[in-house]
């Protein structure tokens, strides 16, 4: 939602009630409130009209996305031009990692674009999913423009361009043809097109260049939001619901949002107040606190009209926030399964966090029943991203300011839901299986005789294990130590009599 249309309806928000304005950590939508953006969506627009042609780039979590969906393609669509995006849920950029039906012999990236482009063609006009299949991206496009009313401009909006080149890394024939056909496609006048992609994979792009008409020169970096985009994109969604965000505790909570841990040569932490905000984490510090001051009020029976540095200090730091949403993330990829939940969150500490607490990869995934619906929901929650390379796929959390939250909330959970052995087993599991954190005889019963009819994960049985060869080998040696005071008893008492009894011949 544009600034003036938010602005529109405020008067009838605030007759409703402060609704939450602040949409968490999933992508603004064009019904959305989105503040802070609005020169980079005119800056983008520009380009895309005088450039024709223009790839999008940015770091990992600028808002790339959002950015489209919420105010570029809208302000474009109402420019006239005919957008050939998904319509489900919203009106979404294409994506191409749909592979091709049984039966096909297209191209798995053409076909993804086609089968979204067709997709919104009226019901009674859209082909049969059979009949696509070997589709052209031209052919589609043109099958668009005969259902349009008048003759239009085409726009093509082409979101997380770079799975082109990691989807299959080795596949440049299958990459080449989809970008032949991209280039055919683009040939014509009235079509335009938006590509948008993480900037450090642009250098794949280059191969494929001379395909697409301009060569990608048009180009438009979005970077993450400034200080002063930052306090817009705070300030104002809350101003649109009739509540006052204030100045000091709108500061207080972008000081909070753009600490950095950094780290010396000499490998020393610190944590510095960088120039930027990621919005991700912006916008689910406000989503938490929103939702804080609506369960305060609603307990207290009244209406808030004003965000505070009160309210931003007693919501606590961004760490208590992220903690929280780590905490619910988890909890529904496990679909409330307490072993599951477990499984999850032993992954993300062992795998995706090295033990001096630094950001790590694997390429393992969670030992759970169903880990690729897992996977794919941690990745749409932006709990985790994935690193495709050659011949394999890396997943990584998504920022070093989940490391402390994720490992605390670790922390807690383990100590609400684990017996202490099992803790020690976690820990003993985690220092390279440190003898010394082994059960002694006493707490290795007990935890036996507690774990008669449980499941126990494999660390916990391994600990088990050797805490019994341990217990056993300290009860033989102490045996041994008992069987040697006996005979050094027995040889004391030896030596005695035969000394008294020497004593006695010699007299």
């Amino acid at each position: 939602m544009s600034s003036a249309t938010a602005m529109e309806s405020t008067g009838t928000a605030a007759e409703e009630g402060p609704r939450n304005p602040y949409v968490g950590p999933r992508p603004f939508r064009v019904e959305d409130l989105y503040f802070g953006r609005e020169q980079e969506a005119l800056g983008l627009s520009d380009s895309v009209l005088a450039g024709r042609v223009v790839l999008l780039h940015s770091p990992s979590g600028a808002g790339k996305t959002s950015l489209l969906q919420a105010s570029v393609v809208p302000a474009l669509a109402a420019r006239r031009f005919q957008i050939c995006a998904r319509r489900k849920p919203n009106l979404s950029a294409l994506r191409v990692n749909a592979p091709v039906p049984a039966g096909g012999t297209g191209n798995r990236y053409v076909y993804s674009v086609v089968a979204d482009l067709v997709g919104g063609l009226p019901v009674g006009v859209a082909p049969d999913e059979r009949e696509v299949r070997d589709w052209t991206i031209r052919r589609a496009l043109d099958a668009l423009a005969e259902v349009a009313q008048a003759p239009q401009r085409q726009l093509i909006v082409l979101d997380q361009f770079e799975e082109i080149l990691t989807l299959d890394p080795t596949d440049q024939d299958g990459q080449r043809v989809f970008f032949e056909q991209l280039g055919e496609a683009l040939d014509a006048d009235n079509r335009w097109a938006i590509c948008a992609m993480r900037e450090d994979y642009m250098g794949g792009l280059d191969r494929f260049l001379r395909y697409v008409p301009g060569q990608f020169r048009s180009t438009y970096r979005l970077d993450l939001l400034d200080l002063e985009a930052a306090l817009r994109a705070i300030q104002e969604p809350a101003a649109a619901r009739g509540v006052h965000f204030g100045d000091e505790a709108a500061a207080t909570l972008i000081d909070d949002l753009r600490r950095v841990r950094v780290q010396s040569p000499e490998q020393e932490v610190s944590e510095l107040k960088g120039n930027y905000v990621e919005p991700v984490l912006l916008q689910v510090a406000c989503d938490g606190l929103w939702r804080k001051l609506e369960e305060d009020r609603e307990e207290q029976g009244g209406r808030f009209g004003e965000i505070t540095t009160s309210d931003v200090i007693d919501f606590g730091p961004l760490d208590t926030a992220l903690s929280r949403y780590y905490r619910l993330v988890v909890r529904k990829a496990a679909k409330r399964d307490e072993a599951e939940e477990r499984i999850i969150r032993d992954w993300v500490q062992d795998h995706l966090l090295t033990e001096a607490q630094f950001r790590s990869q694997t390429r393992t995934r969670p030992a759970v029943r169903n880990p690729q619906e897992v996977m794919q929901y941690l990745q749409r929650r932006y709990l985790v991203r994935e690193d495709p390379r050659p011949g394999a796929v890396w997943w990584e959390l998504t920022h070093d300011r989940l490391i402390d939250p994720v490992v605390e909330d670790n922390r807690l959970w383990r100590d609400r839901h684990l017996s202490r052995w099992q803790r020690d087993a976690y820990e003993w599991g985690r220092s390279n299986r440190d003898s010394r954190l082994l059960l002694g005889d006493r707490a290795y019963r007990a935890a036996r005789s507690a774990t008669r009819r449980a499941s126990l994960t494999e660390v916990e049985q391994a600990f088990l294990d050797e805490s019994g060869k341990a217990v056993a080998h300290e009860g033989k040696l102490r045996r041994i130590q008992s069987w040697l005071g006996v005979f050094q008893a027995i040889l004391v008492v030896s030596v005695a009599f035969n000394l008294v009894l020497l004593y006695l011949l010699l007299r």
